[in-house]
């Protein structure tokens, strides 16, 4: 019997929708045709899909699909942090579970809900002017 070499899966089933849609490692959706689903922004800058199984729709973040496949999880952390702070950026290689506490305060992140915080309250003084 000749050596075969096992090349990585490029694609996995996502859980609990065996057989109807999987997620490969750059954060693509494929359905059982084949076809690549189109995510839509929830309005927050994260990338989500409808998945869809015996008549009900399930609204899932594409990274956390991505990280659930591909990203080690040891220590069971609850979240997912983009390591370059592009929500749009679903790779796996971009991708690290991580705290609640450390996702709030990496990078930048701080700033950007200070400056969100600020536009919304401006906008609602406006709104009550």
């Amino acid at each position: 019997m000749s050596n075969i070499e096992l090349k990585p899966c490029p694609f996995l089933a996502i859980p609990g929708f065996e057989g109807l849609y999987w997620v490969t490692k750059n954060g693509d959706i494929v359905n059982a045709d084949g076809k690549i689903l189109k995510p839509y922004d929830n309005g927050y800058g994260y990338l989500m899909v409808d998945l869809k199984k015996n008549g009900t729709r399930k609204h899932a973040r594409i990274h956390r699909l991505v990280a659930e496949a591909f990203v080690p999880n040891p220590n069971n952390l609850p979240e997912v942090n983009h390591k370059d702070e592009n929500p749009h950026n679903n790779a796996a290689n971009n991708l690290e579970w991580c705290t609640s506490s450390y996702n709030k305060t990496y990078g930048t992140g701080r700033i950007r809900r200070s400056c969100g915080m600020k536009k919304v309250w401006a906008e609602r003084r406006s709104d009550n002017a």
